[in-house]
């Protein structure tokens, strides 16, 4: 698979994208094997149905996945790790004023949040260890939920453009759901309109990329990654589709220039999962 990305890149992006059938690429992602398009699109349509879309079974099942002991796991690295994160909590903690998640009081921090809202300010510290300040960064995140990351990220570092590609039903809720806090500067595009190429300063994934066959993931590798310097990815087994494994997307990055570094996910929300970052080499 990786000869054949290679071989096709050497010949032309395009030679790439006619190697597959377009009109399947994107129907492979685990989230499409269930009910959650179509409640995402009642959600963005219906205020009743929006005003508690957060602890609906099609949306926890698929975004509001922690539990309340992996909250305090990703609480106490906050605190720990990311110190000066803590006065933003206040601000962040109105995420979870809309969509009515289940939240829980963290003590530690003083507040009440939803567990997954805390792994978003965890990963929020870790993109700004890792790449500095994100306040100038051209940002893409391929996957968004409801695009709670890119509100965290809004309230911590701030950005000067923020992409989310997602299903076309997610992109209006995630649409509805920012449109709330009013942040400025954000674009989403439904995959099944991804056609040009799109460069960034990071993109950045939490599992939704390890979630897709791999001819949708090397369709996102020539039309964003390659074109992003810097990357940040959780990277998780969905037995349902059947994705590049973690060594074979490290090899393709590298291939493409990149200085690639693989972590264990810590707080470790699934057995097998990892964090994929890559810089310039």
């Amino acid at each position: 698979m990786i000869v054949l990305f290679i071989l096709a890149i050497a010949c032309s992006q395009t030679s790439l994208l006619h190697a597959y059938n377009e009109s399947l690429i994107y129907r492979t992602g685990a989230s499409q094997k269930t009910n959650y398009p179509a409640f995402c699109k009642l959600a963005s349509e219906d205020n009743a149905v929006f005003s508690t879309f957060r602890k609906n079974i099609n949306f926890v099942d698929v975004v509001e996945t922690l539990s309340y002991e992996l909250g305090l796991e990703f609480a106490k690295a906050i605190v720990q790790r990311y110190p000066h994160l803590l006065p933003y909590c206040s601000k962040i903690s109105q995420e979870d004023s809309v969509g009515g998640p289940i939240q829980r009081l963290f003590s530690s921090l003083g507040l009440w949040f939803s567990p997954t809202t805390l792994r978003y300010i965890k990963i929020a510290g870790d993109l700004e260890k890792e790449f500095g300040s994100l306040k100038n960064f051209n940002i893409v995140e391929i996957g968004g939920g409801c695009g709670g990351q890119c509100k965290v990220l809004h309230d911590t570092t701030g950005f000067a453009s923020y992409t989310i590609i997602d299903l076309p039903e997610t992109t209006l809720l995630i649409n509805k759901f920012l449109s709330t806090f009013n942040i400025q500067n954000i674009q989403t595009i439904a995959n099944s309109q991804l056609t040009n190429s799109i460069s960034s300063d990071l993109v950045i994934s939490n599992y939704a990329f390890s979630e897709i066959d791999t001819p949708e993931q090397l369709y996102y590798i020539v039309k964003v990654i390659q074109h992003a310097p810097r990357g940040y990815m959780i990277y998780n087994l969905m037995p349902p589709v059947n994705p590049l494994s973690l060594n074979e997307f490290a090899a393709i990055l590298s291939l493409l220039g990149k200085k690639v570094r693989i972590e264990r996910e810590n707080p470790l929300t699934g057995d097998h999962n990892y964090v994929i970052i890559w810089h310039p080499a």
